[in-house]
């Protein structure tokens, strides 16, 4: 029995489980965070302002500008790699850059009609 097919398989797998696994680590941390705000009596103002900053944070267009320039450099970089390494690999490349691109026009949206 092949472990490179099993390996191909569970990769991924394990991977979207340590990104899952840390994103809930880091979402119980700031919920601690908020508990303990609130057990020492801390102004319920503050509070709120943190809770409504994880909603700003996600709408950020700065954040779909760095994920939409670090994916299409990715994308042109294995591009490159594979036209010059003769590889069959451009269409992966460009199909990041095309994300990548998708990410860049959010962010312009986001920025130009958030306002």
């Amino acid at each position: 029995m092949e472990i490179v097919p099993i390996c191909g398989i569970l990769m991924p797998v394990l991977l979207v489980f340590i990104v899952l696994w840390f994103s809930h680590k880091k979402e119980q941390e700031r919920n601690r965070l908020i508990e303990k705000m609130i057990e020492k009596g801390e102004d319920p103002e503050h509070i709120r302002q943190l809770l409504n900053n994880k909603k700003e944070e996600e709408k950020s267009p700065t954040k779909h500008f760095k994920s939409g320039i670090t994916l299409l450099t990715i994308g042109i970089g294995l591009m490159v790699s594979s036209w010059v390494s003769y590889w069959s690999t451009v269409g992966i490349g460009a199909f990041i850059a095309i994300i990548g691109l998708g990410e860049l026009a959010v962010a312009w949206y986001l920025r130009k009609y958030s306002k």
